[in-house]
């Protein structure tokens, strides 16, 4: 039996968030993806950014990168009471393909083609979470995330009541 056989309520709407975040990113992104879906354990492994059957190039994300005790949502209390709720920080991103060229910079177009695309990924994941979370769900902001590897891309943070 795997975990996603019997996912507990608490996780429903991570996995609910990463579907939509593979349909929207797809749809209203910057097109398709070489993978998406939930990863574990904090900021991925650009491993999955590479290029793809049928073009596509990129990969997006959900990863709980905390989980904290709350007294007021949104607001993490480390001193929180042994009955307190809990929350996860969550960030949800994408990491598209940055042309590399072996002498010098990639063109301007090149290089604006990629940063629209990745404000086209960030409204689509936003989309996502306002549509497909819970509605007390806290959108933090949008971060860049410096190109490395050839590769470039940007992440939300949002904090999920976890229900618990």
């Amino acid at each position: 039996m795997t975990c996603l056989e019997n996912v507990p309520a608490a996780a429903a709407p991570l996995v609910e968030l990463a579907r939509c975040v593979c349909e929207k990113v797809s749809a209203q992104g910057c097109g398709s993806l070489c993978w998406c879906g939930i990863y574990p354990g904090g900021l991925p492994a650009w491993d999955y950014c590479g290029e793809c059957d049928g073009g596509s190039c990129g990969m997006a994300y959900v990863t709980v990168v905390a989980i904290e005790p709350y007294t007021t949502f949104g607001v993490g209390n480390p001193l929180a009471a042994c009955a307190s709720m809990l929350q996860a920080v969550v960030q949800i991103g994408v990491i598209r393909c940055l042309p590399v060229v072996e002498d010098g910079l990639p063109s301007e177009e090149d290089l604006a083609d990629v940063s629209i695309g990745l404000v086209a990924d960030a409204l689509a994941i936003r989309e996502a979470v306002l549509c497909c979370t819970p509605s007390d769900t806290v959108l933090r902001s949008y971060t860049a995330l410096p190109a490395q590897g050839g590769c470039v891309g940007g992440q939300w943070e949002i904090v999920l009541d976890l229900g618990v």
